[in-house]
């Protein structure tokens, strides 16, 4: 979709604090962005000389980054939300996929201060409060994702690290590529194709066995008489990302599938670098460390 650098995926951040600082590294070290795709705007941009040497553009005008981004993460105070969202409003993109690490702030808040529904804010519950060294193991974003305790505690579809992701994130991602592949005016087969290769799916089969494995169609994301009705030539329809958090969807039971959630963990632990032989076997060791530790 994004072939050049003319084309490339523009990523803005708001906030250069900690969780900003930190998602500017993630999105270099293991996304692999150019300097040039990411912009923060800060209050207090002086203090962001470090980005600025890594040559990631710092400055403050939160309405001139929302006009420019396609992707744009929220990583301001709680207390600073409505000045942010009352200069943004306006400025965004309707294709725009707002990302939001605001805590205590729901997404349907948040439909209300953007006037915009393209919004993705994922949701965390506590499971246990057993797991907790998990995530004291190492210090920043990136040593944390290089490392298969933690990759296997963030995963989507595990509930054993203390903490949980609501699946509901993971649909809202994949919707937000149809809506990003529907500003682009790609046609549904393409799309549907488009997603397959992204994750690694066979595209040899309509259907899954335990053999040739899975391939989305069009009908695990809108309705059977719905997709009935849509031309391969045709783009997907405009689908709302708040809608999707707060609802049922087609996709939520494609998702509930046990096999295409074995398989989309191993597609997320090899994104992230992680061998499928070294998790288990690290992973394992690092839970009985924990489980035993006499402290």
């Amino acid at each position: 979709m994004f072939s050049s650098d003319a084309e490339c995926l523009k990523v803005g951040i708001i906030g250069g604090g900690h969780i900003g600082k930190q998602l500017v590294h993630a999105l270099l070290e293991v996304a692999c962005l150019k300097p040039a795709a990411i912009n923060v705007s800060s209050r207090r941009p002086e203090t962001l000389e470090d980005l600025e040497k890594l040559e990631v553009k710092c400055f403050y005008n939160n309405g001139r980054l929302a006009a420019w981004a396609d992707v744009l993460f929220l990583c301001c105070l709680p207390s600073h939300l409505s000045h942010v969202c009352a200069e943004i409003q306006h400025k965004l993109n309707r294709t725009c996929v707002v990302y939001s690490f605001v805590s205590a702030v729901p997404v349907l808040r948040l439909q209300q201060l953007l006037s915009h529904n393209m919004i993705l804010r994922p949701e965390y519950t506590f499971t246990s409060e057993s797991s907790g060294e998990v995530w004291l193991t190492k210090c920043g974003i990136v040593a944390s994702l290089r490392d298969p305790v933690v990759t296997e505690a963030t995963c989507p579809f595990r509930e054993n690290s203390g903490i949980s992701l609501s699946k509901k994130w993971l649909e809202a991602v994949l919707y937000s590529l149809l809506n990003m592949c529907t500003a682009m005016h790609v046609a549904s087969k393409q799309t549907i194709s488009i997603i397959n290769e992204l994750l690694l799916l066979q595209r040899t089969s309509a259907v899954y066995d335990t053999e040739q494995g899975f391939q989305f169609k069009t009908q695990s994301f809108v309705s059977t008489s719905f997709a009935s009705g849509l031309s391969d030539t045709e783009s997907f329809p405009w689908l709302s990302l708040v809608e999707v958090q707060k609802k049922e969807t087609p996709l939520s039971k494609t998702l509930s599938d046990e096999y295409l959630q074995r398989h989309l963990s191993t597609v997320y632990f090899a994104a992230l670098g992680v061998p499928e032989a070294e998790r288990k076997g690290e992973y394992r060791e690092n839970q009985k460390a924990i489980r035993w530790s006499p402290e």
